[in-house]
């Protein structure tokens, strides 16, 4: 209350107040007067705009004068009314319908701006991405995340003022200063985005970046937005076509990592979470091997990736299927473009063509195909962004070009370019379901902007085994 006041201090506009129980605790300044309670059915005629905390009673009754309102929530039922507030369109906007201008919103940002400082902000920010990245759900963790996400949801209006945090986040990792930065420039614009335009309230964000556990610890109730349901199909009869007694017998390749710029003779040990560069710093007290290098923190070599790849298709040609499941990226999380993970993709898809050429293959996305890594942009945001902020660049070029020998058929590459996920046909006895689970990996921070079946991809599960059980 008293930070409140002494921002609204400033303003050009004059404010009644109600002061709670802690009315002896602070003054009012020259534009405000109030008292400990207010008839407040009779000061809201008089009033242009209602200031808050979203109590039941506060809500109902500003809405029955027809006030437009800024809302506050601290507690229970004040968020969920907060979040009616923006459904209905009853907060507060001008006679042009810009969202609070003209009214004291450009005040408040002015001044929370100059209450809080850059290093304030970047250690709230560093706490709430180590909470999530250690999957820390306590009382603290969901009221911390609380103020970090309130005040970048009030304050961030570019990535800039993200990537200007990086003095104070990058001071205290353990790891290189340009690790840390480089992850920053590319986590800074995701995020901005998601502070902008997220479609659930901040307490909704925090139970489904931390845990559903803060809800309960906000003393609030499940919402639609975390407690979700998908109606499932009526049981039906189901006698699945007998199959053949012969066993198949499947290649699975996951998570090669290659790294394009592993360079034999470089610092196998270095202050970074790839190493076996040419630009890996160290004391040149080990050295990467031609072929790999296993005991420090390298990622695979071409030469490596390509003949290993080609030996198993050379010993075992009566492989009959080959599933290969992404992460075909290096471990250089603050290096990666998209130009990089295509060309990364590339060399990998190449190599596999040539070993299996013949063979059935089916193809998936890791959490590192993704630029940023885990970073997977969910369809209706792109949709609302008219594709400025979208998956199209990796999700086309692998339907369209890399991967259209595999995913071949109009359906598949159309589920594929939504949200990289599709089915297809191995035999008429077996259909072969490729998920994109990446979009529920804790560290995609995008499943915050609307967390209910990103992309549709369950609703399509449930589609596809229904009526793969529907034909038995």
């Amino acid at each position: 209350m008293k930070r409140l006041i002494a921002i609204l201090a400033k303003s050009k506009h004059r404010f009644i107040v109600s002061k709670g129980v802690n009315h002896n605790e602070y003054d009012f300044p020259d534009n405000m007067w109030g008292d400990r309670t207010l008839p407040q059915i009779k000061v809201l005629p008089i009033v242009d705009l209602m200031i808050t905390h979203g109590g039941n009673n506060s809500t109902t009754e500003t809405m029955y004068f027809g006030k437009p309102m800024i809302v506050l929530p601290l507690i229970q039922d004040q968020y969920d009314n907060a979040q009616r507030v923006m459904e209905k369109g009853t907060y507060a906007e001008d006679n042009d319908g810009e969202d609070l201008n003209g009214l004291i919103a450009p005040d408040i940002r002015a001044e929370v701006e100059a209450t809080i400082t850059i290093d304030e902000l970047g250690k709230m920010f560093n706490e709430l991405l180590q909470n999530i990245e250690g999957n820390r759900h306590n009382l603290k963790a969901c009221q911390d995340c609380n103020t970090s996400i309130t005040f970048g949801r009030m304050l961030v209006q570019s990535p800039d003022l993200i990537k200007s945090l990086a003095p104070t986040i990058c001071k205290s990792v353990t790891y290189s200063t340009r690790v840390c930065v480089g992850m920053l420039e590319r986590m800074s614009e995701p995020l901005a985005t998601l502070f902008q335009r997220s479609k659930i309230t901040t307490p909704e964000m925090c139970a489904t970046l931390l845990s559903p556990d803060c809800m309960t610890l906000f003393g609030l109730p499940f919402t639609h937005n975390i407690n979700w349901v998908l109606p499932l199909p009526k049981p039906k009869p189901f006698a699945p076509k007998v199959g053949s007694d012969k066993q198949l017998k499947m290649v699975h390749l996951t998570d090669a990592h290659l790294d394009l710029w592993y360079t034999p003779g470089s610092n196998s040990t270095c202050s970074e979470p790839v190493c076996c560069r040419s630009t890996s710093p160290g004391d040149n007290s080990h050295r990467a091997g031609y072929w790999s290098q296993t005991k420090y923190s390298c990622d695979c070599p071409l030469n490596f990736a390509q003949n290993s790849i080609q030996q198993i298709g050379d010993k075992h040609k009566d492989i009959d299927l080959v599933i290969w499941t992404g992460d075909n990226i290096p471990h250089d999380v603050w290096n990666t473009t998209k130009e990089v993970n295509i060309q990364h993709i590339r060399a990998m898809t190449d190599a596999m063509k040539k070993a299996f050429a013949d063979k059935p293959l089916f193809p998936c996305l890791g959490n590192h195909e993704a630029h940023p890594i885990n970073l997977y942009v969910p369809n209706s945001l792109s949709i609302e962004t008219q594709g400025k902020v979208s998956m199209g660049w990796l999700y086309d070029t692998l339907a369209d070009d890399l991967w259209s020998q595999w995913i071949d058929t109009a359906e598949a590459k159309k589920t594929f370019k939504k949200g990289g996920y599709y089915s297809k046909r191995f035999s008429d006895k077996l259909k072969v379901v490729v998920m994109n689970n990446n979009v529920c990996q804790h560290e995609n921070y995008y499943i915050a902007y609307d967390p209910i079946d990103p992309d549709g991809q369950l609703q399509w599960l449930i589609d596809e085994l229904d009526r793969a059980e529907t034909i038995n």
